[in-house]
This record gives C-alpha cells, sequence and structure tokens, in this order.
C-alpha cells in the first residue's frame, strides 16, 4: 500500500480517490471501485466483459487500452500485480470492485474462492465453449471404444488438439468418465488384452482406468507388462 492510500483510509471510509498506474496524469480509480477522467472532469461507465468483469478504455498514450477496473484498484491501492499473482474478489462477485472486496493471490487460491463461490470459469460457464457437458462425455466414451480422432473431430466441429485435451482430462476436468465397473474389481485376460489394445491405439491412460475402474498407475503397469506379464 502506498503511503498516500495508507494516510488517507485512515481519515475515514468515505470514498479515496488515487491516480490509476501508468496513467497518472489521465485518470484517478477509488477505493469504491469508481475511476474518473482528468481530461473530463467525469466518472466513467464501466462495461462488463467477459466474467462480469468491469473494465475501461484509457487513453493517454499510443494507443487506447481496456483495463479491468479491478486492477487499476488494487494497483493503486496496494502496489503494482507481484509475479504469480491474480487479482481475486474475495466475495464472488466480479462487479464488487471496493479496495476491501479485492486482494493478490496465486492462483491456487484464486481458483479455491471460485469453486467456494460458484464462480469458476469452467464447462459450459465459459461463453467460448464449443461443446456441452453431454458432447464431452459422448467424446469419452468413443474414444474409449476406439472411434478415430478424425472422425470425431468432423463430428464435433473441434480441432485435434482441442479433441485431445478434451479426451485426457486436461480440458474440461470437473467431468468424470462413468466407470463400467466398480473399482478394484479384478481384471480378465480379455480385459487386460484389450487395455493394451486401448493404449496402443493412442487412447490415453485416463480413458482406460475411467472405464475399468482403476487406478492410471495400474494401467502403466499393464502396458509394460509390470502386470499380466505376456
Amino acid at each position: 500500500m502506498t503511503p498516500e492510500a495508507s494516510d488517507q483510509q485512515r481519515a475515514g471510509s468515505e470514498e479515496i480517490w488515487l491516480p490509476v498506474l501508468g496513467f497518472e496524469a489521465f485518470y484517478q480509480v477509488s477505493s469504491l471501485g469508481r475511476v474518473r477522467s482528468l481530461r473530463h472532469n467525469k466518472v466513467m461507465s464501466p462495461a462488463a466483459g467477459t466474467g462480469g468483469y468491469y473494465g475501461v478504455t484509457l487513453r493517454g498514450g499510443p494507443k487506447p487500452v481496456l483495463r479491468k477496473v479491478h486492477r487499476l484498484v488494487l494497483e493503486a491501492f496496494d502496489r503494482p500485480r507481484p509475479d504469480g499473482l491474480q487479482a481475486a474478489h474475495l466475495d464472488g462477485n466480479p462487479k464488487n470492485n471496493k479496495r476491501s472486496n479485492l486482494a493478490w493471490v496465486t492462483a491456487k487460491e484464486n481458483s479455491s474462492h471460485k469453486r467456494l463461490h460458484g464462480t469458476e470459469n469452467y464447462g459450459v460457464r465459459n461463453g467460448f465453449a464449443k461443446l456441452t457437458e453431454a458432447d464431452v462425455a459422448e467424446i469419452r466414451r468413443l474414444r474409449a471404444e476406439g472411434v478415430p480422432r478424425d472422425v470425431l473431430c468432423a463430428r464435433f466441429g473441434v480441432s485435434p488438439d482441442h479433441l485431445g485435451k478434451v479426451s485426457i482430462g486436461e480440458w474440461w476436468p470437473h467431468l468424470r468418465v462413468a466407470t463400467s465397473r466398480p473399482r478394484h474389481n479384478k481384471l480378465t485376460k480379455d480385459d487386460v488384452a484389450e487395455i493394451r489394445r486401448m493404449f496402443a491405439g493412442g487412447t490415453h491412460r485416463a480413458i482406460i482406468a475411467d472405464r475399468y475402474g482403476i487406478a492410471r498407475d495400474h494401467v502403466n503397469r499393464i502396458v509394460r507388462g509390470q502386470q499380466w506379464s505376456r
């Protein structure tokens, strides 16, 4: 926190204004999350963007710059963003940009806050998602059955890279493929042969593990011949 911000905040809970970092001669941001133009002497109207976060367009350099309001507040009243940290809304409301509601946190902490408040931008909550949860489940099921990638890419309108990340759970990680049997159930020789065939055909071990209700390390040991040796 800057000395100026500290001194002003001791004065009371009224709205406090400080210069916007990098645009000190043109804009100010307040402790209540408002931004005003010094050139036009008026409070700006922010626009809600992806995820509901408010942003404003700042002019005063070579090109206009779109900046998120919560970042401006933290940069002015706390400090410039430390390496590796993100700006978080502590109450989960992206429109509440009061200084008291904001903090620099790690990506893991920010994700935990979002899960706690039910605001994590995953799956169909992501405005750029091309697939539905039903599509993802179907892709994983079909890949586990050996359907070729190019066939699924054409069917669902996604790239091979997109399909691969969905299939292995790198994207849509909150969804799991329903296992076809309870965990720790014994495998048959036919199961083992099918596991090796699927793995050789490019099916990711996570999909195989889910299908047979076994751990991923178990899949590895089977494929390497450390269990059920040929």
